[in-house]
């Protein structure tokens, strides 16, 4: 649960600069410095939109802060964390958030793919595999616990910045299935596969 913002110093303290969500959609918050009120303005990252003039208290505005996990850049994707460190911001900033261990961008920070990792929008497991075979991808996010990359005459599978499984036959089996990787994890890696419902060939 979010903690509670106080006074107007308090809002812009936390808020300002930071990714929230709003009605469900990822926006970036500006706070209103010369205003004595308790109002902010978002700019919606899926398509640059922008709503003013929003009363905190408004039931529609959820300054939680998001998770984060896998997110899509361009035809390849990465990994990003959230700084183990206690911050003053309340949502996600670009000060408390890294991709690939290294600091965002602002154009990614304000990006629709950023949208799409906060609001949990992804490519189902088999339209993931389509655009590495078809599209020229490196890498496709497919959860934020999980992406799926091309390797060397294979496609590797991530779960949180690991690599774990291996599949060759990709391009010969109408679902292509992943095999664990042997380690002292593996039985762990396939429960939680198994437990994602993710790869499956339902619905490309």
């Amino acid at each position: 649960m979010a903690e509670k913002i106080g006074d107007r110093h308090d809002i812009g303290m936390r808020l300002n600069e930071t990714l929230c969500r709003y009605d469900g959609d990822a926006v970036c918050v500006y706070t209103n410095a010369y205003l004595d009120d308790d109002t902010i303005d978002v700019t919606f990252l899926k398509d640059g939109s922008i709503k003013k003039g929003i009363k905190i208290s408004d039931k529609k505005f959820d300054y939680s802060s998001p998770k984060v996990g896998y997110i899509q850049s361009n035809k390849n994707c990465g990994f990003m964390t959230r700084a183990p460190i206690r911050s003053q911001k309340q949502g996600l900033s670009k000060g408390n958030i890294y991709y690939n261990n290294g600091r965002i961008s602002n154009q990614m920070f304000l990006s629709g793919s950023m949208h799409n990792m906060i609001v949990g929008e992804y490519p189902t497991y088999l339209r993931a595999i389509k655009k590495i075979i078809k599209g020229g991808y490196n890498g496709v996010a497919i959860s934020r616990s999980f992406a799926i990359f091309l390797g060397k005459g294979c496609l590797e599978l991530e779960y949180r910045g690991k690599r774990i499984a291996m599949c060759y036959d990709y391009k010969d089996r109408t679902v292509p299935t992943f095999i664990v990787n042997e380690s002292p994890m593996a039985s762990f890696y396939n429960r939680i596969m198994e437990k994602s419902g993710l790869f499956k060939g339902d619905k490309t």
